[in-house]
């Protein structure tokens, strides 16, 4: 474990001290969820390919999301929920309108 070190401005001077730090756990509970962090998928694809008129998508690998847990990115711009697309099932989401076949689909999502 490495050290940690606070500075401090007092008077103009600037003054380094070793932190008395007390590690934290990284699979901490977030928003009363018990989550290990190793269910947080980032920037995965989906199932299907963008063609222009498929509007439904699937996870990757039959995973399921944790309901409002679910984030779409298209062309690298977030989308919005019940604006852009909506929660279909729990392994499927659906745009509003169907991304064109030159568009990037990316999500990301914490796996049930």
């Amino acid at each position: 474990m490495s050290d940690v070190f606070k500075i401090t401005k007092s008077a103009g001077t600037f003054k380094t001290t070793k932190a008395n730090t007390t590690p934290k756990t990284v699979n901490a509970k977030i928003r009363g969820l018990d989550l290990d962090t190793s269910r947080i998928k980032y920037n995965q694809l989906p199932v299907e390919t963008p063609d222009g008129a498929n509007k439904v998508f699937t996870l990757p690998n039959s995973h399921e999301y944790v309901t409002g847990l679910l984030e779409i990115y298209r062309d690298g711009i977030q989308q919005t929920k019940d604006v852009d697309w909506t929660e279909t099932t729990p392994s499927t989401f659906t745009f509003t309108t169907a991304p064109d076949s030159d568009e990037a689909v990316r999500i990301s999502y914490v796996k049930k």
